[in-house]
């Protein structure tokens, strides 16, 4: 899969249907300014709700071949990588869940490839990366 870091307009934004998911409608970054997407495979993937004080786990949500109920929950931290002198940062992205509706349960390994890939290509577009790991329990 070759996901690329995307930004995206208010009119992108808008046309996912945010109202059908009531649950997500009032969280933080509810309606993405990017995302990641891979074109060929029409999959794309977002942060619904980013790390608070009260909740640090990461919702993620991500649209397969135009199913949008599925939902991940993430860790990610952050390590400063050893011998840069604070200047560059190791990536880890623990996803705890992955859901998804009983009609995908056949694709799950390749739904669990695209959160892989996504959140790598995620990660690569921050500065001051260095490497990026990402583990799927």
């Amino acid at each position: 899969m070759s996901f690329v870091y995307e930004s995206i307009g208010a009119d992108v934004a808008n046309a996912v249907r945010w109202e059908t998911y009531p649950e997500y409608q009032n969280s933080w970054k509810a309606h993405p300014d990017a995302w990641v997407i891979d074109r060929e495979l029409d999959v794309f993937i977002w942060r619904i709700k980013g790390r608070m004080p009260e909740w640090p786990n990461q919702i993620f949500g991500a649209c397969w071949k135009g199913d949008g109920n599925v939902r991940a929950e993430v860790i990610e931290s952050l390590k400063v990588t050893p011998d840069t002198e604070g200047k560059l940062c190791d990536v880890f992205w623990d996803v705890i869940s992955i859901s998804l509706p009983a009609l995908l349960e056949p694709e799950r390994a390749l739904i669990e490839r695209a959160f892989k890939d996504a959140l790598e290509a995620l990660s690569k577009h921050r500065s001051g990366i260095a490497n990026v790991q990402v583990s799927i329990r």
